[in-house]
């Protein structure tokens, strides 16, 4: 291949992977939003539980999330150790925020 073939071969290259990037905005920038909004639920969830055990329809309420996916937050975070399960409230677990003994 002499220079001139490989100095086309990269602009060729460059030019499809830029009408790629540029096809791909839009996705990106809506999973951007997504992910921003995700992130203030799951902090809205957390800073609720920052003032006390909750059930989940006391977080709902509180954080006018959908009761739904304040139970898939709340999953979430106890996978990964930061709320732990208090008392029962009735059919209601109450959660909390795990103590750093508590936490995975």
């Amino acid at each position: 291949m002499s220079g001139t073939d490989a100095g086309e071969r990269k602009s060729a290259i460059r030019a499809v992977v830029r009408r790629l990037a540029q096809a791909q905005a839009p996705e990106q920038a809506a999973a951007r939003k997504r992910f921003k909004e995700a992130s203030a639920r799951r902090r809205a969830v957390v800073e609720r539980l920052g003032t006390g055990p909750a059930t989940v329809p006391e977080l709902a309420a509180a954080t006018g999330i959908p009761a739904g996916e304040v139970l898939v937050i709340v999953a979430t975070l106890r996978r990964y150790g930061a709320v732990v399960e208090d008392e029962q409230q009735e059919s209601y677990f109450r959660y909390r925020l795990a103590t750093p003994d508590e936490e995975a």
